[in-house]
């Protein structure tokens, strides 16, 4: 009997999709899905938890770790949306206590800028408002207790990798941009040159947790990432984050080193090699050689060319003081600031165009915006990775996890003593996502504390 060409094919095609679901229903036993190896089925109970692990965090993990040169302000935004849909989930499911100091005291700072925002807000107006570009910092705790729940020994070694990766992204965008296309001042997509070099510093510098985590051999390839990250700064030509290397070079030679005295010794001379070669050589670091001047100016009471923009800077810093100053406690309110520092500064007409929306300095923005109270809410936020790892539990993953903590607060802290950092979308959510996945996500096993059940 003659078969029709039809029915061949199609029984052609089943014999050949035969392996292929074999090895996928095996595949799927394998990574533990908890799928029916025969009729490929998801409880309907189990969906939203393998949607959240195999789709929703890894999205979070690659927004934060490997695109954020590529992403930008609108990446920012992909990863608060991520970031919305792991918590939600988390909050379905039995809730453990997750100690996190650190966490609350970000969120104390959001309560305080709200608090002295609101007080001082003027009359007619909803200045007070500002502070929900701070927001994310109410959630530090609840994105890390539901990482935690995807806790496991190599999670350290998942992030270094991830961030060497992105570090490696940022060099070969900047590398095409220099050497390709001749840009002058190279910058990720979807951010201005200075945070998208501050981004890739502190990726790169990231990276080195899988040096110390590591005992293998490849370990020194995440070396590489602060080479990475630098050499973005430098292309970029953005002075701001390369103030945040020193603080991060420190963190991670104290940590390389495990006799102190030849750490201390090594940061030494790098920092006596990097001051002599900016004081003696100022010409050839480009914009960078201007770093000297803009600092000895700062100390000495002179003047620079207010044509320049450490000239414009050095204007800012004098009459941010004086704002500061003139309302020492709680500041001026976040939309006020920049009106009193042109109130405070010798050329109102220049710099009404000069300053939009900050003061080129998460210092002087907190300082003039909310005085001791906004400083206060500044370094509360600025210390919180610290303090969560410094107070997490003794496992395999404590001294990366330390160490990344610490890399975060002081490249960001370092990077914002004359940029904007912390209030601009971008690099505040990058700050809360690493700070979150540092200290729930790179543990060895969820961290849960368990109430004494009432009598």
């Amino acid at each position: 009997i003659a078969v029709p060409r039809e029915a061949r094919i199609a029984g052609a095609l089943r014999e050949r999709a035969r392996p292929v679901a074999a090895a996928g229903a095996a595949l799927v036993r394998l990574i533990g899905l908890g799928l029916d190896g025969r009729r490929c089925e998801v409880p309907m109970a189990q969906f939203p938890t393998l949607l959240v692990k195999y789709v929703v965090v890894p999205a979070f993990l690659l927004l934060a770790l490997v695109l954020p040169y590529l992403g930008g302000a609108p990446g920012a935004y992909l990863t608060s949306i991520m970031a919305v849909l792991f918590m939600a989930w988390h909050f379905t499911q039995p809730k453990p206590l997750v100690d996190d100091v650190g966490g609350t005291l970000a969120a104390l700072g959001f309560v305080i800028l709200l608090i002295i925002w609101w007080l001082t807000n003027p009359v007619g107006r909803q200045d007070y408002i500002f502070a929900t570009n701070f927001a994310i910092f109410l959630f530090i705790t609840p994105m890390a207790a539901a990482l935690s729940r995807f806790a496991s020994p190599r999670n350290v070694m998942i992030v270094a990798t991830m961030a060497l990766a992105g570090a490696g992204i940022a060099f070969g965008y900047a590398l095409w941009q220099k050497f390709a296309l001749h840009v002058t001042r190279v910058e990720g997509l979807g951010a201005i040159s200075i945070a998208s070099a501050s981004a890739a510093a502190v990726l790169g510098f990231l990276a080195t947790i899988g040096y110390i985590q590591s005992k293998r051999p490849t370990r020194y390839l995440y070396l590489i990432g602060p080479l990475m990250g630098i050499a973005v700064i430098f292309w970029s030509g953005s002075r701001g984050p390369l103030l945040a290397v020193p603080p991060m070079l420190a963190v991670l030679v104290f940590f390389m080193f495990n006799n102190r005295l030849v750490a201390a010794g090594i940061i030494g001379a790098t920092a006596i090699a990097t001051l002599v070669a900016f004081v003696v050589f100022p010409d050839r670091l480009g914009r960078f050689g201007t770093i000297t001047e803009a600092f000895i100016a700062a100390f000495t009471n002179q003047d620079l060319p207010f044509s320049g923009s450490n000239g414009k800077r050095l204007v800012i810093l004098r009459a941010s003081i004086d704002a500061f100053f003139h309302s020492p406690w709680i500041g001026h309110g976040w939309g006020e600031k920049n009106a009193w520092v042109r109130y405070f500064s010798n050329d109102v007409i220049h710099l009404s165009k000069r300053l939009r929306n900050h003061l080129h300095s998460d210092i002087l923005n907190f300082g003039v915006s909310g005085g001791l109270a906004g400083l206060t809410a500044y370094a509360l936020i600025i210390l919180a990775p610290v303090v969560s790892a410094w107070r997490s539990v003794r496992d395999s993953q404590y001294t990366a996890r330390l160490m990344a903590a610490l890399l975060i607060s002081s490249g960001f802290a370092a990077a914002g003593a004359v940029n904007i950092v912390i209030g601009f979308e971008f690099l505040t959510t990058l700050y809360a996502a690493l700070t979150a996945i540092v200290i729930g996500f790179c543990r060895d096993a969820q961290v849960i504390h368990t109430r004494p059940a009432h009598a």
